[in-house]
């Protein structure tokens, strides 16, 4: 039956799971739970977390809840799978757990409220506004934290240990969400001595400590960037491009969606993303791309480099025509589980507008580029 892992990216407990998977070099389903709709709150998920709570965690016939429990689990029972996580010397599991309980008890509180309020609650709060008084008070609580996190880390190299271990991996889904808000100062202002900054010295690239997955997004190689594109067909007669464009440390670019009015087939949709894709790298100045998408005829046609006489190779055509201005271009395909940073942007332009971020992506899209990054090599 395999592991499946019942959650949403949107919560940082679902990632911190996915980051323990990635980190174990395990795989894994991931089945996506609509928050939204409430179904974490209905059955059958209330089967596998009796708390209408996610993430819910299967391994085979063994069920299990509570992120930080299932982390656990997973690294006592798959021990000899990528990294260890623990310690074996009961004193130093011991100091390990202690930061565990620090993590879950000192440091997440005040962040679980700041994402909360300055990421999720524009999406889920049904028009509530952020209330900066509670992000100044939680702000301040962090801070507080940080300052004993940077005092730890002047003596240890991570906050467990001398190795990368839970106490560390826990933090990553909050840091992650964090340091893409205003709250990145308060981690950026403690520097620790000849070490660079506090975020930095912790996670000098959060992204690099965690492992392959054959099934989700990979980062390019040298100075390379990967542009996934996707096509999303709403309801009838809306049609959303998709388009984000990632280095390789998994950083974006730039990111674009675009909804029209169109009754394009499937293949046809999936070009027109792709042509938006080289449009914009093309404005953007890159050199070395490579295309992704989720669309196996479309990729399978652009690697062969033919073009007939269908409305398919007329978009073909184009894209080629575009690609000129590149001094390589290599086509990927992706399962749809590495697609879904582009895929989710398509809700974001409810009109016939094309909308570009630069440098950075919408909050409500960077759960599922974390998604990817926690996968990357």
């Amino acid at each position: 039956m395999g592991i499946k892992v019942h959650g949403s990216p949107f919560s940082s407990a679902t990632l911190r799971v996915v980051a323990a998977l990635h980190e174990k070099e395990l795989d894994f389903e991931f089945v996506s739970v609509d928050m939204k709709s409430g179904a974490h709150k209905q059955h059958p998920h209330l089967s596998l977390n009796p708390f209408g709570q996610v993430p819910a965690f299967e391994d085979g016939d063994f069920k299990l809840f509570e992120s930080r429990a299932i982390t656990k689990y997973l690294t006592y029972v798959y021990k000899s799978k990528g990294t260890a996580l623990v310690f074996q010397d009961l004193k130093q599991k011991a100091v390990r757990s202690a930061w565990m309980e620090v993590e879950a008890l000192q440091f997440d509180p005040p962040a679980r409220k700041l994402v909360w309020e300055l990421v999720l609650k524009s999406m889920f709060g049904n028009g509530m506004k952020t209330d900066m008084a509670i992000v100044e008070e939680n702000e301040a609580k962090l801070a507080k934290v940080l300052d004993v996190y940077e005092a730890r880390l002047g003596v240890s190299k991570y906050l467990g240990g001398e190795t990368f271990t839970l106490a560390d991996l826990h933090h990553l889904p909050q840091l992650h969400i964090l340091m893409d808000t205003q709250v990145k100062k308060v981690f950026d202002e403690r520097w620790l001595e000849d070490q660079g900054k506090y975020s930095n010295r912790i996670y000098s690239n959060p992204k690099q400590m965690v492992r392959r997955s054959l099934k989700v997004w990979e980062a390019p190689t040298g100075d390379a960037i990967k542009i996934n594109a996707d096509a999303s067909l709403a309801e009838e007669g809306w049609v959303g491009l998709e388009v984000i464009a990632r280095d390789c440390s998994g950083g974006v670019l730039f990111a674009a969606t675009r909804r029209t009015r169109a009754y394009w087939p499937p293949d046809i949709a999936e070009a027109k993303a792709v042509v938006m894709a080289v449009r914009l790298g093309k404005r953007y100045g890159l050199k070395e791309v490579v295309m992704e998408s989720d669309c196996q005829l479309l990729i399978n046609r652009l690697s062969k480099g033919v073009v007939y006489l269908s409305d398919l190779d007329s978009m073909l055509g184009d894209i080629f025509a575009l690609c000129t201005n590149f001094n390589s271009i290599s086509w990927s395909h992706v399962k749809r589980e590495g697609n879904f940073a582009a895929h989710h942007l398509a809700r974001l332009v409810p009109f016939e507008d094309e909308q570009i971020w630069e440098n950075h992506c919408p909050q409500s899209i960077a759960p599922y580029v974390l998604m990817d990054n926690l996968s990357r090599t």
